[in-house]
């Protein structure tokens, strides 16, 4: 089953990290992966479980079908890769993976970015980005107290799908 890895590069001003945070879930557009059909906006939640068709006893995070008529339903589960997925830090010049996804059926094409994300500035205060599970269609801004500089993410974040190979 093919896992492909979300690499992300976003514009950070005043902050080292950016992340997921607990509970984030993923919107992705799909295209079927024996065909030409495609859903977008899909919201895949990593706490839901439902039951493999035909496979007893695995589970995954969606199940779909891109057709009424098709006989096997599409799979995705959001996967840990140790050692590969990580936060973005100021430091890094590329896209790093952050999330992490096994498809049967189905290849992720798109991300929206929905929250929550963390993001840390150098002096260790983190906030909260999309808490709400809205997606980030504008910049988001605050002010940091402790640093007395202006913090934000550039709602325009540059992401690619990457096949992992391991």
């Amino acid at each position: 089953m093919p896992t492909f890895l979300l690499c992300v590069k976003p514009e950070l001003e005043g902050l080292v990290s950016f992340e997921p945070g607990e509970g984030c879930d993923w919107k992705l557009d799909f295209k079927q992966s024996a065909g030409s059909e495609e859903r977008k906006g899909v919201v895949v939640d990593p706490q839901n479980e439902e039951e493999v068709p035909n496979a007893k006893g695995d589970t995954c995070q969606l199940v779909m079908k891109f057709d009424k008529k098709d006989k096997v339903a599409a799979t995705l589960s959001v996967v840990a890769v140790k050692g590969v997925l990580r936060a973005f830090t100021s430091e890094d010049t590329v896209a790093v993976p952050i999330a992490a996804f096994e498809c049967r059926g189905l290849e992720p094409i798109g991300w929206t970015p929905t929250g929550p994300y963390v993001v840390k500035t150098a002096g260790g205060v983190a906030y909260t980005v999309g808490a709400e599970g809205e997606d980030l269609a504008e910049d988001w801004c605050d002010y940091d107290e402790k640093s007395g500089e202006s913090v934000s993410v550039d709602a325009s974040i540059q992401f690619e799908f990457r096949l992992h190979k391991g």
